[in-house]
């Protein structure tokens, strides 16, 4: 529920958005750009970059390799770091249906594939952008 004085005002309008269309699209490049930064990272640990990712990718990996079909073990990784165990059902049905489509002969990428998927789906999800404190 809304509330404060913009509401009191009626100045609630798309235009008043805080995360305009165009940074969503920013975030999303930064993002990916920093997933494959790690993921390089990885497989070739003589990279030197900067990327400054704080999220460890090596723990959603491992559960991505433990999930096996359900892939419920990542996902659940994703609700604990990215929404501090509050993830929706929906969204969670949402992860696991995109997952489950996820295929490749290496088995190597597609961990990575199944890691930049939930990372990049549960980041840009309206529930993770607009987490009530």
């Amino acid at each position: 529920m809304l509330s404060g004085e913009l509401v009191a005002e009626g100045l609630v309008a798309p235009e008043l958005e805080i995360l305009h269309w165009s940074g969503m699209i920013s975030y999303y490049n930064v993002l990916d750009e920093r997933l494959k930064w790690a993921f390089q990272k990885l497989n070739k640990p003589s990279i030197n970059s900067n990327n400054s990712f704080y999220l460890d990718v090596v723990r959603f990996i491992e559960a991505a390799s433990a999930a096996g079909e359900s892939n419920r073990a990542l996902i659940e990784l994703a609700n604990r770091r990215l929404f501090a165990g509050n993830m929706s059902t929906p969204l969670k049905k949402l992860l696991s249906a995109g997952l489950a489509k996820e295929s490749h002969p290496n088995l190597n990428i597609l961990k990575q594939d199944k890691v930049r998927h939930t990372l990049m789906a549960s980041a840009l999800s309206v529930e993770f952008i607009m987490q009530e404190q």
